[in-house]
């Protein structure tokens, strides 16, 4: 089977922005939704996809202005995120699903199993929230974090974030 490579899918224009999503898999398999994490792509669940491709209809969509996605004009939200990805599904013809949410992706998977109609059968996130209690330690950093530090960042063998 072959991982997401941003050569394979579409984009869905809406909302001053255009959407990149690519299917791959089992076209009548149950579908399982990809959701990456800030200043990442579809890519980075590669690894996992040879075991799962055979089984279900996987589809990978890049966040607004991330990979293959551009941002528009709109600020970047988590409720963006949510709707951009709602508009692809309902693109796509998709109300059941399983949900992959990685940090940010996640709590854009949280938003979809608990504020829209979908059918979430199954979620899975990584490195999520729900809420941002306790998080006022790492607010002050993480707001110094641009996409062109972000790499740098993210390179380092350890980040010690203070206790919460």
């Amino acid at each position: 089977m072959k991982p997401f490579n941003h050569l394979a899918g579409k984009h869905l224009e809406g909302d001053g922005a255009k959407i990149y999503y690519e299917p791959t898999g089992a076209e009548d398999g149950p579908v399982l939704l990809f959701l990456h994490g800030g200043f990442g792509s579809i890519e980075d669940f590669n690894p996992v996809l040879a075991g799962l491709q055979k089984d279900f209809r996987v589809i990978g969509i890049d966040s607004r202005g991330q990979g293959k996605s551009t941002l528009g004009e709109d600020a970047l939200t988590y409720g963006r995120v949510q709707k951009d990805v709602e508009r692809v599904l309902d693109h796509l013809g998709i109300d059941t699903l399983s949900v992959i949410g990685f940090s940010d992706g996640g709590i854009a998977a949280y938003r979809l199993a608990s504020l829209t109609s979908l059918k979430v059968e199954k979620l899975v996130t990584i490195g999520s929230r729900w809420h941002l209690k306790n998080t006022e330690s790492v607010r002050e950093l993480l707001a110094k974090v641009t996409g062109e530090s972000w790499p740098r960042l993210a390179s380092r063998r350890s980040v010690v974030l203070p206790e919460q």
